[in-house]
């Protein structure tokens, strides 16, 4: 899933019209995937495990809840909807 980060440097709320539009615009489910890859990259790279192994020991109450552990956990969550949503082979009807 697209994520958006907003910074009000100035104006603040009077962006909020531009903001809108560019909320409009269409999501490429790929550079989704590929900025959510580059991510669980980075986590992987930084804690020496696969976001597998990672995931499976976060999910038994191994790995505690830093504010790194539970952004991995939710980026891999994000991986997986877009997995299913967008890039899921379906059955051919029989």
């Amino acid at each position: 899933m697209a994520k958006i980060k907003i910074h009000y440097k100035k104006g603040g709320p009077s962006q909020v019209p531009a903001l809108r539009e560019a909320l409009k615009a269409p999501v490429n489910p790929q550079e989704s995937l590929d900025a959510v890859i580059a991510e669980l990259n980075a986590f992987e790279q930084k804690y020496g495990i696969t976001t597998v192994e990672f995931y499976a020991r976060f999910n038994r109450g191994l790995m505690g809840d830093s504010q790194d552990f539970m952004h991995w956990a939710g980026t891999f969550e994000d991986y997986q909807y877009l997995m299913r949503k967008y890039f899921s082979v379906e059955k051919a009807a029989a």
